[in-house]
């Protein structure tokens, strides 16, 4: 995955197996972090490259702001740089988009995050041209 970055600036290369994360939540409907530690060593233990949290397939869109904040530093935390942890952020909203970017590099300097046109059900080849700049 090249054009991964995070707030330090620096590109990732990342090639091989990197999983988008399913957000596992208990009867309550809260998140089951406990769940999710399984899940990440699960993926560590099968030779994933990365993981992707609360990207399409991990809920994102129905995730909160705080659910969000806590599960990708639940995950920072638990993989302790074992493999790199990238935060989805895309919605099918460009501004959206870049404030939960913008959010997650100030607030947790460790995930990256992919630079990804927004979400949306068939962008034109303009729209997804213009979600990357220059």
């Amino acid at each position: 995955m090249q054009g991964a970055g995070n707030s330090t600036g620096f590109t990732l290369d990342i090639s091989g197996s990197i999983t988008a994360l399913a957000t596992p939540f208990a009867a309550d409907g809260s998140l089951d972090l406990d769940a999710f530690g399984r899940l990440l060593d699960q993926q560590i233990a099968g030779g994933t490259q990365a993981v992707v949290v609360a990207g399409s397939t991990g809920e994102s869109h129905f995730l909160e702001h705080d659910e969000f904040e806590r599960l990708l530093a639940f995950a920072v935390k638990h993989v302790n740089q074992r493999i790199p942890v990238i935060a989805g952020t895309g919605t099918n909203d460009t501004a959206a988009t870049i404030a939960a970017t913008r959010r997650q590099t100030a607030s947790a300097p460790g995930p990256a995050t992919p630079r990804s046109p927004p979400c949306s059900p068939s962008p034109s080849m303009g729209r997804a041209a213009s979600s990357w700049p220059g």
